[in-house]
């Protein structure tokens, strides 16, 4: 395995985690800023600007990784990460999968 392919699984195995974890619990920010600017003798000119944040914040035990997969000629890696449901305090304990591009 190259150097390239091993960063590409560990990338993919790590989004899986993620991607599972946000199944439970996610915090997301939003901020929002509308400015109208006005100038004598002009059209009004119109900005918005939208920011969205999303955080993940949460300890995951007995997570595994049941699968992984590496697509040579799409230059792709996936896995799929599963938790049990006892483990899981809230929200959704399905597999996810996540893909990383090298």
């Amino acid at each position: 395995m190259s150097k390239g392919t091993i960063v590409c699984q560990r990338v993919s195995e790590l989004s899986a985690r993620t991607d599972l974890a946000k199944q439970i619990r996610i915090l997301v920010k939003e901020h929002m800023v509308d400015r109208v600017r006005e100038r004598s003798g002009k059209d009004v000119d119109q900005d918005i600007e939208v920011t969205r944040e999303e955080i993940v914040q949460e300890y995951l035990q007995g997570v595994k990784i049941v699968d992984r997969q590496i697509d040579e000629s799409g230059k792709t890696c996936s896995a799929t990460a599963v938790m049990p449901k006892t483990q899981a305090r809230a929200g959704s304990t399905d597999g996810h999968e996540a893909s990383a591009k090298p």
